[in-house]
């Protein structure tokens, strides 16, 4: 949950935690939501009082943390695909922070693999292919729901791995999100696949 630090001036001061990137070279606070965030609380700090941001020491999954704020312990708040489930759990504050752009996904690929995609003129076919997931993610949901083969994984970084070891075939990824993603993974041969969309 959310402290309240009193400063010697007997000030209160909002102290949030935000979840530890799950990527471990990346800095949580400076990623696009939590510098929203930082900004709405800027913007809002005349009316609501002041704040500090801390990153949790530890990394952990979605799930992991929407229980946490649900029980009241860590964590206030995630930015999160939401889901009907999520919802039940937590009180959505419904702000598109990707403005749709996370719903349209394209695929991260190994580079030699572009020729199989671009012969894909059906969905059946797509679906004849291995997709690769985070476990918890409610797109994960989305796909098995539509009948496509996917893996789900635990650990983020090993999406990636896993890909370029060709144990999937695709990684369904927002397009807001594609391009850090294959810079900060640009020694795995991956691409990002040039003619299809879900």
């Amino acid at each position: 949950m959310a402290t309240i630090i009193k400063t010697q001036n007997n000030q209160e001061i909002l102290n949030l935690l935000i979840r530890k990137d799950l990527q471990p070279q990346k800095v949580a606070i400076e990623n696009y939501t939590n510098k929203l965030l930082n900004l709405t609380l800027e913007k809002t700090k005349d009316k609501y009082g002041e704040f500090t941001i801390n990153q949790h020491k530890t990394a952990m999954q979605q799930s992991r943390v929407i229980n946490l704020i649900q029980e009241n312990k860590v964590f206030r708040v995630i930015a999160a695909m939401t889901s009907k489930e999520r919802e039940q759990k937590l009180r959505p504050i419904r702000i598109p922070l990707y403005k749709g752009l996370l719903g349209y996904r394209i695929f991260l690929i190994r580079a030699e693999d572009q020729p199989l995609f671009s012969a894909i003129e059906t969905v059946e076919q797509l679906k004849s292919l291995k997709a690769v997931q985070g476990h918890d993610w409610p797109d994960s949901d989305v796909l098995e729901s539509n009948h496509f083969t996917l893996h789900r994984l635990t650990v983020h970084q090993g999406i990636y791995h896993f890909l370029s070891a060709k144990r999937a075939d695709y990684f369904p990824i927002g397009i807001s999100e594609i391009m850090e993603d294959l810079l900060d993974n640009n020694d795995l041969g991956l691409a990002i696949e040039n003619s299809l969309m879900l």
